[in-house]
């Protein structure tokens, strides 16, 4: 089982930093993966669907202001 854990910093929403992320979930066959500092409030399903083909459950904690937000995924067949 594999495991990501990034402070991302903000940058989710930026297309190189998303590239990124997407190529090393493919790449890494990653698992589980947690995101800090997302500052974001939320997150379609279309977007993270689109994020990694493999059947992922998403979950959030919204940012408060300008600071944290938490994006947190795991395979289907992991649980």
């Amino acid at each position: 089982m594999k495991l990501l854990s990034w402070n991302i910093r903000s940058s989710f929403g930026h297309m190189g930093r998303c590239r990124q992320l997407v190529d090393y979930l493919w790449d890494e066959a990653v698992d589980i993966m947690g995101l800090q500092e997302t500052i974001r409030q939320d997150f379609s399903q279309l977007e993270l669907q689109g994020l990694f083909e493999r059947p992922f459950v998403w979950q959030w904690l919204p940012a408060i202001g300008q600071s944290d937000g938490i994006l947190l995924g795991g395979h289907c067949n992991c649980f």
